[in-house]
């Protein structure tokens, strides 16, 4: 993939762009279907080092496609679990808590179920010596956001999350005296 002036979206691209300054947006453009079948694992290393660069130099990142519910998702997805210590769901939970409408389609799922259990280790590896020691604050971030997330979308459902009460306030407690440093597990979801 090449970057890439603006062009036109269409229903079959995901596209990233960064602002940097008067000379304008660069963008990085990977055609993509929103298809089970589409492999964006492919895509997943050349995205995360866009959004990467882009975030390291302070500037903001745009990921997008055409409802950005599921292939830009996925790529922010994949690019949180790699800088991070989070697996595919703590991901998507925390993208969630920002964009409540993304679901990656069930292809995209398991592309990141299997980059979790193959990849995204050597992923970590790989930016570490790119880049060295990351001056973003990213994984606690994630986890506040996460939290956050968590309280505000599950605690008055603990029972049907099967979540003890004592679970709950000890939630409250990390929250209120915002904690990260732990690991919240959450239920698996059910396939449908």
């Amino acid at each position: 993939m090449c970057m890439q002036c603006a062009l036109p979206m269409s229903r079959l691209k995901v596209q990233l762009s960064y602002f940097y300054g008067p000379q304008g947006v660069k963008y990085l453009c990977i055609p993509a279907a929103d298809s089970p079948s589409q492999n964006l694992t492919r895509h997943f290393k050349e995205s995360i080092k866009f959004i990467h660069e882009c975030r390291l130099r302070g500037e903001g990142c745009l990921v997008h496609c055409l409802a950005g519910v599921s292939r830009s998702v996925t790529l922010v997805i994949a690019y949180i679990m790699t800088v991070t210590d989070f697996g595919w769901e703590d991901a998507l939970h925390t993208v969630r808590a920002g964009r409540s409408c993304a679901n990656p389609n069930l292809g995209f799922q398991r592309q990141l179920q299997e980059f979790e259990k193959h990849e995204v280790h050597q992923y970590r590896q790989w930016l570490k010596e790119e880049y060295g020691e990351s001056p973003l604050r990213d994984a606690e971030e994630a986890k506040n956001i996460l939290v956050m997330f968590f309280l505000h979308s599950h605690c008055r459902n603990s029972e049907v999350l099967g979540l003890s009460q004592k679970t709950v306030r000890y939630l409250k407690f990390l929250k209120y005296h915002k904690a990260t440093e732990f690991r919240l597990v959450l239920p698996k979801r059910k396939a449908t």
